[in-house]
């Protein structure tokens, strides 16, 4: 049934996009840390899309964690917390994942662990490309070198 003031044809209402993959499934135990840490996300203050992707990163953690061979607790335990974490920064790599990738992995791990007051784990960055800056187009050079010409 169409609405009185519409004049559209198309009154199906679509479902909405789902950007990005479906969400890993995760075990019963590994679900609830992730619950308590989407909760404590939904007080911080970051922007939505931030969370998204820490939530994101952790649930991919959490479910390699879940088939991952580590020793100890790394949920609970400094110690086993900076040896799974090191292993995760090189599966990581091993799937030649890019340096900016595995660096906010790692970001969002960190707060993962500090929301759970364990703190951030000892385990260095990915070392990112130097990169050149960026030069001016061949119009924008013009437009510099007039502006510089026309200065007093």
């Amino acid at each position: 049934m169409r609405d009185a003031e519409s004049t559209s044809e198309n009154t199906t209402l679509l479902a909405p996009v789902r950007r990005g993959r479906a969400a890993l499934a995760l075990s019963d135990r590994y679900r609830v840390f992730l619950d308590e840490y989407v909760a404590a996300l939904r007080s911080a203050p970051l922007s939505d899309q931030k969370r998204r992707t820490y939530e994101s990163k952790v649930r991919q953690f959490l479910a390699w964690l879940a088939q991952a061979d580590v020793d100890g607790d790394p949920l609970n335990a400094a110690g086993a917390r900076d040896w799974a974490v090191r292993d995760y920064r090189t599966h990581l790599q091993t799937m030649q994942a890019q340096p900016a990738t595995v660096n906010d992995a790692l970001a969002a791990i960190d707060d993962l662990y500090t929301r759970r007051r364990l703190g951030p784990a000892n385990a260095t960055r990915a070392d990112l490309p130097k990169t050149a800056p960026k030069a001016l187009t061949r119009h924008a050079a013009i437009r510099f070198l007039r502006a510089v010409e026309a200065w007093p």
